[in-house]
């Protein structure tokens, strides 16, 4: 199903294959408008069900879990900067992973993901 311009369901789906569509449509609203200004991107984890973001090590109080959160491949710094700065200007909080920017629903914060 597709949510916005650039974004559909299949790349929200839980990875552990059972959950589909359980993503908050404000939070996709919000990343389609940061994907208007960077580009293309790819989201490598969206929504999680408990038993995935255990298996992932993810915390228990993830915002994956409540379908507002996502990860985006992001190797590069240049693009990892304007990701973080987009993130940023949307109220999201941005999280720094290794090769990943997570952005979630929470406000202004910036988080380590190492």
């Amino acid at each position: 199903m597709k949510f916005t311009d650039n974004f559909n369901s299949e790349e929200f789906t839980c990875g552990c294959g059972k959950c589909v569509d359980i993503i908050n449509r404000d939070f996709v609203n919000t990343l389609q408008k940061i994907r208007d200004e960077f580009g293309p991107m790819r989201i490598t984890s969206g929504y999680r069900c408990e038993d995935h973001n255990k298996a992932v090590g993810g915390s228990e109080k993830s915002y994956h879990m409540r379908g507002m959160a996502a990860d985006i491949l992001c190797a590069s710094w240049p693009r990892r900067i304007l990701l973080i700065q987009l993130g940023l200007k949307y109220g999201l909080t941005v999280g720094l992973g290794k090769g990943f920017i997570h952005l979630d629903s929470r406000e202004n914060q910036i988080v380590f993901h190492y």
